[in-house]
């Protein structure tokens, strides 16, 4: 009986370490060599329409240009619980709030000007369709990029107040590039309607 036991564990302990490792290596390549793709996707944690706090995982790419002061990020994939994906009705707010919070938690250690920021220096671009798929083993949803063409821009002017260092995000522009459209099946959605 006792050997029943040990084996049941080492599942779990197998099947609950899988879980952490799928979301973490959910990332697709950069889009090319001027783009650096950190090891992990990055954990966060985001509270849901329905106020519920899950864990976001969110894969992505980024560069600086260092003429511009910029900060360049591409966002592949996207990965929550399942519990947090079903009180979604538009799956492209969850983008829109993975790149705000991705931009708040600056996990690549950005310089912070102090506000007022005059014009953005920093773009978030994902693509322009994606599908959302559902693993009910590990309770996540994910949301992986689908065929389309083109992709979505969206501005921001980060900046920190003097008085505490708090990250301030306001969206400055946000636009799909020419001639965007989803190619892929009717499971497809369009991000940047």
């Amino acid at each position: 009986m006792k050997k029943i036991y040990v084996v049941i564990a080492v599942f779990f302990a197998i099947l609950l370490s899988t879980t952490v490792t799928n979301a973490q290596m959910a990332s697709p390549d950069c889009p090319d060599g001027s783009w650096t793709k950190p090891e992990n996707c990055w954990e966060t944690q985001m509270t849901f329409p329905n106020n519920v706090v899950c864990s976001l995982y969110i894969c992505y790419c980024y560069k600086k240009d260092p003429s511009t002061g910029i900060t360049y990020y591409y966002i592949t994939a996207c990965s929550f619980g399942t519990a947090c994906a079903n009180s979604i009705s538009d799956m492209s707010t969850v983008l829109d709030a993975a790149a705000v919070q991705l931009l708040k938690d600056n996990p690549q250690e950005v310089s912070c000007p102090t506000c007022p920021q005059s014009t953005y220096n920093a773009e978030v671009k994902f693509n322009v369709c994606y599908r959302t798929v559902d693993d009910p083993v590990n309770l996540t949803s994910t949301l992986e990029i689908c065929s389309g063409i083109g992709s979505c821009i969206k501005h921001y002017k980060v900046c920190c107040l003097a008085s505490n260092g708090t990250r301030i995000i306001t969206l400055d522009s946000s636009y799909p590039t020419s001639g965007s459209s989803c190619t892929g099946g009717s499971e497809c959605w369009l991000a940047c309607p």
